[in-house]
C-alpha cells in the first residue's frame, strides 16, 4: 500500500520515528516507516514494509527484564480495539542490528494512534 504522494511527503519529513501499520493483530503488518525510523534503525525500507511490527522489531533474548514488545502488543490491541489512541511511557526497546545477531539500545516513547 503506498502512501499518495502528497501524504507520502510529509510523513516522510516527520522528525520523530514512525510506521504506518496494518490492523492485521497479531502481526501489524508495516505499510511504511519514515526516514527517521530507517534512520534510528540503520535500516532500508525494504527491512521492513510488509513486515510484522514484531518481526521487523523483535524481542531481545537476551533481555529478561524488558517487557517492551509485550507493552507494544498490548498498546496496538487497545488501539484497535477501543478505536482510540494510547501512550507507552519512556521504556526501553532494543532494535536489531540488521545482519547480525546483535541489538542496540534505544529509549522510547511510542504513541499509537487509531
Amino acid at each position: 500500500m503506498a502512501l499518495p504522494p502528497q501524504f507520502n511527503h510529509v510523513f516522510q519529513i516527520l522528525p520523530n520515528p514512525s510506521l504506518i501499520l496494518l490492523p492485521d493483530a497479531p502481526k501489524f503488518t508495516i505499510v511504511a516507516a519514515n526516514q527517521a525510523t530507517l534512520d534510528i534503525a540503520i535500516s532500508l525500507e525494504e527491512d521492513f514494509i510488509g513486515k510484522g511490527i514484531f518481526e521487523a522489531f523483535p524481542e531481545n533474548p537476551e533481555d529478561r527484564v524488558s517487557n517492551a514488545v509485550e507493552n507494544l502488543r498490548n498498546s496496538l490491541n487497545f488501539v484497535i480495539t477501543k478505536k482510540d489512541s494510547d501512550n507507552i511511557p519512556f521504556q526501553k526497546y532494543d532494535i536489531p542490528i540488521r545482519g547480525t545477531t546483535k541489538f542496540m539500545v534505544k529509549y522510547v516513547n511510542i504513541q499509537n494512534i487509531f
